[in-house]
């Protein structure tokens, strides 16, 4: 994969986590956003290009936001 793009309810500012792993093996932070003040969509160009099986998000939090719920529209991870 050389790419992810997260896109969340309403543009909010998710602050998150993407991690990458491959069928055997531990997981790999391959984005971190977890101090996140940008809206979304959220794109990031992967310096490495990583192999991966699985992949797992993971939200730790939102900027300028309340409410107590997370409403994430589509997560893309882009391979060539």
């Amino acid at each position: 994969m050389v790419a992810t793009e997260f896109v969340a309810v309403g543009g909010r500012a998710y602050r998150f986590r993407v991690e990458a792993k491959t069928a055997t093996g531990t997981f790999t932070t391959i984005v971190d956003r977890t101090a996140n003040t940008q809206v979304s969509p959220n794109t990031d160009t992967l310096s490495t290009p990583t192999k991966a099986r699985f992949i797992r998000l993971t939200v730790t939090g939102v900027h300028a936001y309340s409410g107590g719920w997370v409403s994430v529209r589509e997560l893309k991870v882009l391979g060539y």
